[in-house]
């Protein structure tokens, strides 16, 4: 029986669209897996003050 590796897996999932696609919609359906996704995510989202921040940086540094 042959074993299959981590890399074997990535590229089977690399070749098959909806296999990713159900995947997903597996992974999604877990409620603390849906959190931690979530999470992950809105780590690298600006905020609204983020914005402003950047607003005012950028209008200082022109004046």
């Amino acid at each position: 029986m042959q074993s299959i590796t981590a890399e074997d897996v990535v590229r089977l999932f690399e070749a098959d669209a909806r296999a990713r696609k159900r995947l997903a919609e597996l992974l999604v359906g877990e409620p603390d897996v849906r959190l931690a996704m979530i999470n992950a995510v809105l780590r690298d989202v600006a905020t609204k003050s983020d914005i402003e921040a950047l607003e005012r940086a950028t209008r200082q540094d022109i004046e």
